[in-house]
């Protein structure tokens, strides 16, 4: 007898590319039988009726900063993430053990996790300056604590090189370097000198050639928020690819984007170069939430409370959908610890954004297409094998959803609620068991850490 049974739905299968009525049988948390519409199925303790939905894999977000926070592991939970890739942008915890450890009580998602170089490592050593260069005695201990995090389980480590615009190249390709002997992943926050430079993109290329890793370049949209600079990064990609490097990319569905604002991103000098004004920033957390800033606020907070977010108006939002115009170009949120009421709304509506605008209105992708990015394209690059996939023997990480009505409902702080859960998705089951219904959560204990295995 099955443990549960997923009947009456449309099934995405984001391998074969293609959708048709039938039913997912599911045991001991995997894919036990992938029925027909008209094949007899087995009895089952329990069922979960899909009529008129999607049924597909589990959404796999690669850029994530949840980290074992539980807020916004359930937003997460909320808009259909089974599998999330925190620790990224070069801020993560620092004992990888410890972390793992103090998950082993169940988590709203499955984690995998990161080692950060531009904040954790480099601050572990003493290089709180951000315009300084490790010497070789720093950069000798970083090597020693990636190691340590790679042995306990990391999937890589992660850069990011806009806050710490003193980083020498060769910090990046010895930790590169070591990712690579791991057969590990190197996320990729660009630098930011202008928002119109391409050195940031060729920066990530060349270390995907010289130490030979995978590099996974983030949220691009957010580094290239403009059509033209998105064909200028396309073109440097696929250049890098062409000549044998392992590069790809992943996105998020605003170009509007988010930082503290004391970090080195909204140094005056950055402002100055991007062309932002201090009204392009509106506060995100804190007391002065919803707020605009001006020059005044500005300055206060960098001062008094530098680890306020604020969320950066910059961009063209036709860029939102061009990004995606590559079929290597995976979605993710950039999702952020927050409490409730407060942060980016990307962390809620990511995902449900993307199937709405990308589908459903502009039909900009196929909907087997669109479940692709966002399940199976993002398996295959990580490297999760029993994951992304609808068929026999996968874990069972499933989604069920309306392509009718699957839409964000959050919003930026002072124009609605960031955490509003999205509407259009009725349930969540991740290994095998229901953790969410209806925009609510069932169960937030059943995520599991995944520990990359050396030379997975």
């Amino acid at each position: 007898m099955l443990d549960l049974l997923v009947t009456g739905g449309w099934l995405i299968d984001p391998e074969r590319l293609e959708m048709r009525p039938g039913s997912i049988g599911v045991k001991d948390g995997r894919i036990a039988g992938v029925y027909g519409a008209d094949a007899r199925t087995p009895e089952a303790l329990s069922r979960i009726d899909a009529e008129g939905a999607a049924v597909c894999p589990g959404f796999i977000d690669v850029h994530s900063h949840l980290d074992g926070q539980e807020e916004c592991g359930r937003r997460a939970l909320l808009q259909g993430i089974t599998t999330s890739f925190g620790g990224n942008c070069g801020l993560s915890p620092v004992d990888m053990d410890a972390f793992f450890e103090s998950q082993r009580g169940g988590y709203c998602v499955n984690q995998c996790e990161f080692v950060g170089h531009s904040f954790t490592l480099r601050e572990a050593v003493g290089l709180k300056d951000t315009g300084a260069c490790a010497d070789l005695d720093q950069l000798g201990r970083m090597e020693s604590m990636a190691r340590r995090a790679m042995d306990a389980g990391a999937w890589g480590v992660s850069f990011g090189l806009d806050y710490c615009p003193g980083c020498a190249f060769r910090e990046v390709e010895t930790l590169g370097r070591l990712t690579a002997e791991y057969g590990g992943i190197c996320p990729v926050h660009t630098r930011l000198f202008t928002m119109y430079d391409m050195y940031s993109i060729a920066e990530a290329a060349r270390l995907a050639v010289i130490a030979g890793v995978q590099v996974q370049v983030s949220h691009l949209v957010y580094q290239y928020p403009m059509n033209e600079l998105l064909d200028d990064a396309f073109e440097m990609i696929e250049f890098a690819h062409d000549r044998g490097a392992r590069i790809c990319c992943d996105s998020g569905m605003y170009t509007n984007f988010a930082a503290p604002l004391g970090s080195a991103t909204f140094d005056p000098e950055n402002m100055e170069a991007c062309d932002w004004q201090y009204d392009h920033l509106l506060v995100s957390t804190g007391e002065y939430r919803g707020m605009r800033m001006d020059e005044a606020l500005y300055r206060r907070l960098r001062r008094e409370a530098p680890e306020t977010e604020v969320i950066c108006f910059s961009g063209d939002e036709r860029a939102v959908e061009h990004a995606f115009s590559r079929d290597y170009v995976m979605i993710s949120t950039d999702a952020g610890a927050y409490q409730p009421g407060q942060g980016h709304p990307q962390a809620a509506a990511s995902f449900p954004r993307f199937f709405r605008i990308m589908a459903r209105e502009r039909k900009r992708l196929s909907w087997p297409e669109a479940v692709r990015r966002a399940t199976l394209l993002p398996a295959e690059t990580m490297g999760l094998k029993t994951k992304g996939r609808l068929r026999e023997g996968m874990d069972a990480d499933l989604v069920v959803f309306d392509p009718r009505t699957i839409s964000e409902r959050a919003d930026f702080a002072g124009m609605g609620e960031p955490d509003a859960p999205p509407e259009g998705i009725r349930a969540v089951i991740l290994g095998g068991q229901l953790a969410a219904q209806d925009s609510r959560v069932v169960n937030a204990r059943l995520g599991r850490t995944i520990r990359r295995e050396r030379g997975r």
